[in-house]
């Protein structure tokens, strides 16, 4: 009677190691554990194909540096290393030329009955693509950017209330027309700010226009003894109400149609 409970506990020891086995090779992070000495004694069939492992392979001989970093010996800007070393939990993200892939690196410390550190269990999810995504949607707003400061006219977007228009970002060219303000000066600053009284009003007044109708306008203004043809129009970014726009500086054109009038 008594072997036939063991056989039954020994029987159902088998079936929770199998489920667990099971759960930890479906988890699509990878997971390895390691021992105080950087062996990997176990890890998961994701861990495997990042590593470039087969399921025969004997793992004794398996230090982690050298499947993570290629190296023969441990890193010391390491997660695992720096868990092993503190004894507490760590984190990064990073980019592994090794595997040359993105990583998001946890460790947590294993403690054995005696609360002596015994290993650790790391980890580790490919971020590569989101990486390369926002390095794409950097590359693009640093596009934009080039774009607006190098503009041969003068551009700018901003942010509209019905009391106020805040400049946001502006040409280079910009910048200079409304008298030199450095740039890190003047992002954030109201045409309030910028221009004078009547005008900035006549300013803002034009902008909100533009964005509570959303509406493309084109004003001719004198500004400074010079003239300039502006075009508007909405922006639309989920809550925010912003504006683009970009002036073109007609003097000298105007100057010659007047001179070509009179002579």
């Amino acid at each position: 009677m008594n072997n036939l409970h063991l056989t039954r506990a020994e029987e159902a020891i088998i079936v929770a190691n199998k489920d667990w086995d099971a759960l930890f090779n479906t988890v699509t992070d990878s997971i390895t554990v390691h021992d105080t000495n950087f062996n990997i004694i176990r890890m998961n069939q994701a861990a495997m194909e990042m590593l470039g492992v087969q399921i025969h392979d004997q793992l004794s001989s398996k230090k982690c540096f050298r499947y993570y970093h290629g190296t023969d010996e441990p890193l010391a800007a390491c997660a695992s290393c720096q868990t092993l070393w503190t004894g507490r939990p760590s984190a990064r993200e990073t980019f592994e030329p090794f595997l040359n892939k993105y990583l998001d690196i946890r460790a947590l410390p294993r403690f054995g009955n005696d609360g002596q550190l015994v290993g650790l269990i790391h980890i580790v999810r490919d971020i590569t693509e989101r990486k390369q995504a926002e390095e794409a949607l950097r590359a693009n707003n640093d596009l934009l950017s080039l774009y607006i400061h190098q503009s041969p006219v003068y551009t700018y977007i901003k942010e509209v209330t019905p009391a106020r228009s805040t400049l946001l970002q502006a040409s280079d060219n910009y910048r200079r027309m409304i008298g030199g303000i450095p740039g890190c000066e003047i992002v954030g600053k109201t045409m309030a700010e910028l221009f004078p009284p009547k005008f900035a009003e006549k300013i803002t007044a034009e902008d909100w226009e533009v964005v509570s109708k959303g509406d493309v306008i084109r004003r001719d203004d004198e500004f400074n003894g010079r003239s300039f043809t502006t075009i508007k129009f909405p922006l639309f970014q989920k809550d925010k109400t912003l504006l683009a726009g970009y002036t073109i500086d007609n003097t000298n054109r105007k100057h010659a149609e007047w001179h070509g009038n009179h002579c």
